[in-house]
């Protein structure tokens, strides 16, 4: 049986394929004529899995796509492949037979399967799947082949017994290969440069390979930033690719530029630099097995980028990686002198690493805030505690900062685990540790995802929000800070257009979840209205909508919308307050 993830999963890697095949077959008219209908059957029924569409077949297969499948599977047979393909497409069908009836599409017990392995830094892989209703599961499996995660030790998900019961099952079918050892970051660089003069990364974009070059250069020399519109993955038909703003370090180039490898589909050109890696460990045996890891990590035959990958970031690999050191958020080094540090309690779950957002930073100067610092790091810090207590049930106290990461405290598991559910596509590079039934649970999750659950909130109020300037529409009049004051100019002076509308709406967003009242919205609401970053929402980019207008902008129904939004939380987090009163 196929589940619904799987189903999307086969499409996009197959589905160009399968299509470029079936002409293949009608123009020769080789084989059998029913042989026609075999492929166009096959996307029919996963495409009927997968998105729920209705299953019509024009032959006499079952109506059943379960069933479907698996007898067109029996229809890709030796004397199917010798009919219509040559070797690369017999390859590929092979590939797909071995996918499709592969364990991940079986049920493994009632009601829950399976949608991957991840390989963990200690050894143990943790088994991701799904119930039949979406619910998340989740199982680890030590290098023994020992199930964790189950009967009270340490859970890393939501664990099902039917899964502790297969263990062996899975186990025994994926047989992971151990862990590649670490290199050092010479070796990473020269061999990084050595692929590029052998040509595995030539092209019709050389964007790619000046980025690693790029980032080799700062890397070797120590450089702690690099201007982060030069680092893209566009390469060939892979098309544009968003690029960061402003100055990055070297990690999240490397951060970057990886999962943009790992989000480009399998285009024809991915699937040339594997096989042009291939042939460059062939030819010389000095690269590391690490270093032929990692490349072809990262140019796998998958879709979508791979953040729980150990190569995703230069410390999973490189054993003499320095994280470059943030003072962002004050640590134990930085409490100035007789400024007494929170002592470390149950109470506050503090470390030497750990600070809560909103503890207040001394600087060593007293020069006041620039207005690019208007919300800034603490306001930044304020805006992240509120947006989790205001979207995580159970969760009682301020989160904490770990470096780039931030610490949620859950009252109990089943808090936890409604969150996890509740936000599955934001669920990446996550920490979970659970004590047991009734005991409270914490989550450590990236930054990044609460930046991008922000994003997609203020995005899906506004259909135009981009995150560059880049991403601007071509309109009649694009939207600038001419109105604004001296001080607001400085804090958007780059921004224009769709860009410029965007940041304001995320900045009006993040003041919202600030506010904890009607009075303290309004209050909100008048700021914005009288220091014209309203009057720039509110003002039409093209001519149709100038000459209406008596006609709201989509930016301005936008601002109205999230206000009444945040007004509806805030009415009933008064009310479960009552209720728990």
């Amino acid at each position: 049986m196929i589940s619904a993830a799987r189903a999307r999963t086969l499409l996009a890697r197959y589905q160009q394929d399968f299509l470029n095949m079936q002409e293949e077959i009608v123009t020769n008219r080789a084989g059998w004529r029913m042989d026609e209908y075999v492929l166009p059957h096959l996307i029919q029924a996963l495409e009927s899995i997968a998105y729920g569409r209705p299953f019509t077949p024009t032959t006499k297969i079952p109506s059943d796509p379960q069933k479907a499948i698996s007898l067109l599977l029996g229809d890709l047979d030796q004397r199917f492949l010798e009919a219509h393909f040559n070797e690369g497409g017999k390859k590929i069908i092979s590939n797909f037979i071995e996918n499709a009836q592969a364990l991940p599409l079986e049920p493994l017990s009632d009601n829950n399967y399976v949608n991957r392995i991840v390989v963990l830094q200690n050894g143990s892989y943790r088994i991701e799947g799904e119930s039949d209703i979406g619910e998340y599961r989740a199982i680890t499996i030590d290098i023994n082949g020992n199930a964790t995660g189950h009967n009270g030790s340490t859970v890393l998900g939501r664990v099902g017994d039917p899964m502790s019961q297969q263990r062996d099952k899975i186990y025994a079918h994926f047989k992971m290969p151990p862990p590649a050892p670490p290199i050092d970051k010479a070796e990473f660089i020269t061999s990084t440069r050595k692929l590029i003069a052998e040509g595995v990364f030539d092209g019709r974009s050389e964007q790619f390979k000046n980025s690693l070059l790029l980032l080799c250069d700062a890397y070797e020399k120590g450089q702690q930033s690099i201007d982060g519109r030069l680092i893209s993955a566009q390469i060939s038909t892979w098309g544009m690719r968003p690029v960061a703003e402003g100055f990055i370090n070297v990690d999240t180039a490397w951060n970057l530029l990886f999962q943009q490898m790992g989000n480009l589909n399998n285009d024809v050109y991915k699937s040339a630099i594997r096989s042009n890696l291939q042939n460059a460990f062939n030819q010389d045996a000095s690269y590391s097995p690490t270093i032929k890891a990692m490349w072809f990590d990262a140019f796998l035959d998958q879709d979508g980028p791979k953040p729980n990958s150990k190569y995703a970031n230069l410390a999973g690999f490189i054993s003499n990686h320095t994280m470059p050191t943030s003072k962002t958020f004050m640590t134990s080094d930085d409490v100035p002198i007789g400024h007494k540090q929170p002592k470390p309690t149950a109470k506050t779950f503090m470390t030497s690493d750990d600070v809560p957002i909103g503890h207040k930073q001394s600087f060593s100067t007293s020069k006041k805030s620039s207005p690019q610092q208007m919300h800034s790091t603490n306001d930044q810090a304020k805006f992240i505690q509120q947006f989790i207590l205001h979207h995580a049930s159970g969760v009682t106290r301020p989160p904490l900062i770990q470096g780039d990461k931030v610490k949620i405290e859950f009252q109990n598991s089943n808090h936890l685990f409604e969150f996890q559910n509740a936000n599955k596509k934001y669920m990446a590079n996550i920490e979970v540790q659970v004590a047991g039934p009734g005991k409270k649970a914490f989550l450590t999750m990236p930054i990044a995802q609460i930046r991008q659950m922000e994003n997609d909130a203020v995005h899906s109020k506004y259909e135009h929000f981009v995150t560059s300037n880049q991403g601007n529409r071509k309109v009649d009049t694009l939207a600038s800070t001419s109105s604004l004051s001296s001080n607001f100019k400085d804090r958007y002076k780059t921004h224009q257009g769709d860009f410029l509308k965007s940041t304001i709406l995320k900045d009006f967003y993040e003041d919202l979840q600030k506010a904890s009242s009607s009075t303290e919205v309004a209050k909100v609401v008048k700021k914005y209205e009288d220091d014209g970053r309203y009057a720039i929402l509110a003002t039409a980019q093209n001519s149709t909508m100038q000459a209406l207008s008596f006609m709201k902008t989509s930016s301005a129904k936008a601002f109205s919308d999230l206000k009444d939004e945040r007004l509806a939380e805030i009415k009933n987090e008064h009310k479960k307050g009552h209720a728990c009163s």
